[in-house]
Formats: C-alpha cells, structure tokens, sequence
C-alpha cells in the first residue's frame, strides 16, 4: 500500500512536541529523542546528557 501523509494511518504524534512521528510504533519523534537522549521507540535513557551541548538546528 502506498503512503498517505493525510489518511488515517498508524503513525501517532510526539509525547513532547505533539508533532507527527515518522516510525510506526515510536512515542517521540527524533528531534526530541535526540535533545533527551532517549529512544524513539520506547523513551529509555541511552545517552547521558549531561556534559553535552545537545541541540536540532
């Protein structure tokens, strides 16, 4: 089946920004997950941010 950007498919929204997901099954989109540091997917921590200047120009 092609994608339809308008339908009503699976992709849900962000938990944190509210904006659209690119990958079915994730609660964060990516510009997020990466500013927390946590996975797309399941929102576990995997990077520890602290001494990083951590930002999605």
């Amino acid at each position: 089946s092609r994608f339809d950007p308008y339908g009503k498919n699976k992709f849900s929204t962000c938990r944190i920004c509210k904006s659209s997901v690119h990958q079915p099954g994730s609660h964060y989109c990516q510009g997020c997950a990466y500013k927390k540091g946590i996975c797309a997917m399941c929102g576990k921590k995997v990077l520890d941010t602290k001494n990083y200047k951590q930002t999605s120009v």
